[in-house]
């Protein structure tokens, strides 16, 4: 897994690339952990490049969104359709955190509130 980020914009976002899984989890959870402890910053999660995500990668991704909301901020999860997307579907985080199609549409969901 690789991933980008650009904290440069409104939001700050992490994309990360590939597969999201045991071997490669770590990175995006030290990122997304920084992300949470910085003041005031809600941040998009952007899983479009993700081509495959295990119980591991969901953990990272639903601890990371406990720690941004114990801050009082919010983590939105971009995943298109597609085998991530059901994956979130399947596992309930659909029905417990933001998950939209586009990061423009997470940008707005923030930005409106």
């Amino acid at each position: 897994m690789t991933d980008t980020f650009a904290a440069a914009g409104p939001v700050p976002t992490v994309a990360p690339k590939g597969a999201l899984d045991l071997a490669t989890s770590r990175g995006l959870q030290n990122r997304l952990a920084e992300l949470a402890g910085e003041t005031g910053q809600n941040a998009i999660l952007d899983l479009s490049g993700v081509s495959f995500i295990d119980s591991v990668g969901l953990g990272v991704v639903l601890k990371a969104a406990s720690r941004f909301h114990r801050q009082g901020k919010r983590l939105l999860i971009v995943a298109p359709s597609g085998p991530v997307h059901r994956i979130l579907e399947f596992a309930g985080v659909s029905d417990r955190l933001p998950v939209v199609d586009s990061v423009d549409e997470a940008r707005a969901v923030i930005r409106h509130g």
